[in-house]
């Protein structure tokens, strides 16, 4: 998974210049904690590489997001903004093609 980690990051590097390579390593281990909880990705298990694309998907958004936690939605006059909770629906969408059920 560290490999995962450090590709994403010099990906992610490439786009974002403002954070610390501490805290975008922070913000993909948790991406890729929720990709592979919800796809129930055991360790030495493959991790399939269209699963790579959207945690690096889910590192933009939570990033984008960052500084609104907990807030739904904002309005200014005439403009709003919207935010995502959880995970997006196109994400797990995409997800869901790999997910594997839990064992028991």
């Amino acid at each position: 998974m560290e490999t995962i980690k450090a590709a994403i990051l010099e990906s992610i590097k490439k786009f974002i210049s403002n954070m610390s390579d501490m805290q975008l390593e922070d913000i993909i281990g948790d991406a890729l904690t929720e990709v592979a909880d919800y796809i129930n990705y055991q360790d030495g298990d493959e991790f399939p590489q269209p699963c790579i694309v959207l945690a690096k998907d889910l590192v933009k958004i939570r990033i984008n997001k960052m500084g609104a936690e907990g807030l739904e939605s904002q309005n200014y006059g005439t403009h709003s903004e919207g935010y995502i909770d959880g995970l997006p629906d196109d994400i797990k969408r995409k997800l869901a093609r790999y997910r594997k059920l839990p064992r028991v």
